[in-house]
């Protein structure tokens, strides 16, 4: 199985009437074309990362619920549209767990989250309503 990753960009409107520009990776396998924005997609089951979100959406506090095949350095970041990192934390030698975010503190909106290791990332997208 060939995998290619690319970058592709988004443009959305917010409310304020300005222009976001987003980046967001897409995986190519064998011609199609999955975001990694809520998908994964591998070759063996066994190697998978897993993430989870729950609730989504949420009013307040996120849970992430992550599961590695192996130990890893773990980082998590959490993006508001315009880019800003909201939270962020490491974990070190991690096969991973159940994570609390609390956003209770940001604004109605799209949020994504960002788990990287040294050889994968993954994003996650967030909905805060309230």
């Amino acid at each position: 199985m060939r995998w290619m990753v690319q970058n592709i960009r988004l443009r959305w409107i917010v409310p304020c009437c300005m222009w976001v520009l987003l980046s967001m990776p897409v995986l190519q396998v064998m011609g199609a074309e999955k975001t990694l924005a809520g998908v994964s997609v591998s070759s063996s089951p066994d190697n998978e990362v897993s993430v989870k979100t729950y609730p989504n959406p949420t009013t307040d506090v996120i849970f992430l619920e992550v599961t590695f095949p192996q130990q890893v350095n773990m980082e998590v970041r959490v993006y508001n549209l315009l880019g800003t990192v909201v939270a962020r934390f490491e974990e070190y030698n991690s096969t991973g767990g159940k994570y609390r975010i609390d956003l209770s503190e940001q604004p109605n909106g799209i949020y994504f989250a960002e788990i990287r290791t040294a050889t994968e990332r993954k994003l996650e997208r967030i909905r805060l309503a309230r």
